[in-house]
C-alpha cells in the first residue's frame, strides 16, 4: 500500500477523520524532555536543600513522599479537566505552576532563615506545588493517544518514555554538578527556567488536537470502574509485586544521596557522577539489551531476573559503609541499575497481557496508579530505618525484591500447570 494510503487509514482513526497537528508528536516529545530534565534537575538535591535546615533522615524521606502523595492525586484530576479544556491549556498552566515551585525552592534554599523549621516547611510547600504540576503526565499521555493510532500509540508511548529516560539520565548529573560548580540553589532556578521553555512552547508551537470520546483519565474519577480489574486475580498479584517492588526500589533512592554523603564522603558533584553512571546503564539496557534479551528469554524470566539482580545490587550497595571502595560502589550501581532496567518494562509487560481486551487502558492506569503508591510508601518508611542504621534501607530492598522474586516464580509456575492441565484436557 502507497504512504498515501497508510495515512488515509490512519486518518480515519482519528475523531471526525482528522489529521493530527503538524509536528504534534516532535512538539510534545520537546515539552515533556524539557520539563523531566527540570525535573531530575532537583532529584539528588534534595536532601542536600533539607539538611540546610536540619532535616532528618525522616523528614528528607517525607519530602519525596509528599511529592508522590500530591502526583497521585492530581494526575487523574489533570487528566479528566484536560478531557474538558483541552490538554493544552492543562500543560501550559501546569508548567506555569511549575515554574512558580522551582522558583520557590531556589528561593528558600538561598535564603537565610532564622527559623529553620519556617524554612523547611517553605521546601515542603514548594514540594506539594511541584507533585501538583507533575500530574500533567497525564495529559501528556492523553494528548499521544489523541494524535496516534492504535497501530502506532505504541511508539508514541516510546517517545514519551524516551523523554522520560532522558531526562532522568542527564537531569541528576547536570544539577549535582551545577550545585558543586555554583550553589545548590542554581540547579532549581534552572529548573525554573526550563519550566518556562516549556509553557513556552505549549503557547507557541503546540497546536490543540482531536480528542476522543472516551479516554481513560475519567475512569480514575469513578471508582467502581476498577471492579472488573479486581476480579482479574492474576492481574491483581502482579500489582501487589509491582507495588511492593517500587517501595523497594523507592526506599533506596530517597536515601542514596545521605548514603553517599556519610560513607563516602560525596558532595553534589560526586554524586552526580555516580546518576550519571547509573542513567547510562538505564539507556543502555532499555534503549536496546532488553528488547534483544527478549528474543531469547521470556518475559516472565527477565522480570523475575531483574528482581534478583537489582537486589544483588542493593545487598552490595549497603557493603559499601563497612567497605567504602568506589570499585564496589559502583559495581554494585551498575547491577542494581540493569536488574531494575530489567524488570520495569517487563512486569509492564506482563500487566498488560494479564488485561482483558478493553480493559487496557484502564488496567494500565492502574498499574501505574500502584507504582505511584509504593513511591509514596518507600520514601516514608526507609527515613526511619536509615535513622537506626544507614544500610536498612538497602538490606530492606534487597530482601524484599528477592522475595518478590519468589512470589513472582511460583506465579508463573502456577501458571504454567493451569496451562498444561488445560492443553491436556482439549487432548
Amino acid at each position: 500500500m502507497s504512504s498515501d494510503g497508510v495515512k488515509s487509514n490512519e486518518q480515519a482513526e482519528l475523531p471526525n477523520g482528522q489529521q493530527p497537528p503538524k509536528g504534534a508528536m516532535l512538539t510534545i516529545f520537546g515539552v515533556v524532555l524539557v520539563d523531566m530534565l527540570g525535573f531530575g534537575l532537583i532529584i539528588p538535591l534534595l536532601p542536600f536543600y533539607a539538611t540546610r535546615f536540619s532535616a532528618s533522615a525522616v523528614q528528607v524521606g517525607l519530602l519525596f513522599a509528599v511529592f508522590s502523595i500530591c502526583q497521585f492525586v492530581a494526575a487523574p484530576t489533570l487528566g479528566a479537566l484536560s478531557d474538558r479544556i483541552g490538554r493544552r491549556p492543562v500543560l501550559l498552566i501546569s508548567q506555569i505552576g511549575n515554574a512558580l515551585g522551582y522558583a520557590l525552592l531556589a528561593f528558600t534554599s538561598e535564603h537565610q532563615w532564622g527559623n529553620l523549621l519556617l524554612g523547611l516547611a517553605m521546601l515542603y510547600l514548594a514540594r506539594i506545588i511541584a507533585g501538583i504540576t507533575a500530574g500533567n503526565i497525564s495529559a501528556a499521555s492523553a494528548y499521544i493517544a489523541d494524535i496516534t493510532t492504535p497501530k502506532n500509540r505504541t511508539k508514541g508511548m516510546g517517545m514519551l518514555g524516551a523523554a522520560f529516560g532522558f531526562g532522568f539520565a542527564l537531569g541528576p548529573f547536570l544539577g549535582g554538578k551545577l550545585a558543586h560548580w555554583f550553589d545548590p540553589g542554581v540547579p532549581a532556578w534552572v529548573a525554573a527556567g526550563l519550566a518556562c521553555i516549556s509553557a513556552t512552547m505549549c503557547a507557541t508551537l503546540m497546536k490543540e488536537a482531536p480528542r476522543r470520546a472516551s479516554t481513560t483519565s475519567a475512569n480514575y474519577l469513578n471508582p467502581k470502574q476498577f471492579a472488573p480489574l479486581f476480579a482479574n486475580k492474576p492481574l491483581m498479584k502482579i500489582n501487589a509485586m509491582w507495588f511492593i517492588a517500587m517501595t523497594a526500589f523507592v526506599a533506596v533512592d530517597a536515601m542514596i544521596v545521605l548514603f553517599l554523603n556519610r560513607t563516602m564522603g560525596y558532595t553534589e558533584g560526586d554524586v552526580a557522577n555516580y546518576l550519571l553512571l547509573v542513567g547510562v546503564v538505564i539507556l543502555i539496557t532499555q534503549g536496546g539489551v532488553v528488547g534483544r534479551l527478549q528474543k531469547r528469554y521470556s518475559e516472565w524470566a527477565l522480570c523475575i531476573a531483574g528482581l534478583i539482580i537489582n537486589g544483588l545490587g542493593a545487598i552490595l550497595t549497603a557493603g559499601v559503609a563497612w567497605y567504602p571502595s568506589v570499585g564496589l560502589l559502583c559495581t554494585s550501581a551498575v547491577i542494581a541499575a540493569f536488574g531494575r532496567s530489567l524488570f520495569q518494562p517487563t512486569i509492564s509487560a506482563l500487566a498488560s497481557h494479564h488485561s482483558k481486551e478493553g480493559e487496557q487502558g484502564m488496567s494500565l492506569g492502574f498499574f501505574q496508579g500502584v507504582g505511584t503508591l509504593g513511591r509514596i510508601v518507600g520514601p516514608s518508611i526507609s527515613g526511619p530505618m536509615y535513622a537506626l542504621h544507614v544500610t536498612w534501607p538497602w538490606f530492606f530492598s534487597g530482601a524484599t525484591l528477592w522475595l518478590t522474586g519468589t512470589w513472582l516464580t511460583r506465579l508463573h509456575w502456577a501458571e504454567q500447570r493451569t496451562s498444561t492441565s488445560a492443553g491436556n484436557r482439549q487432548h
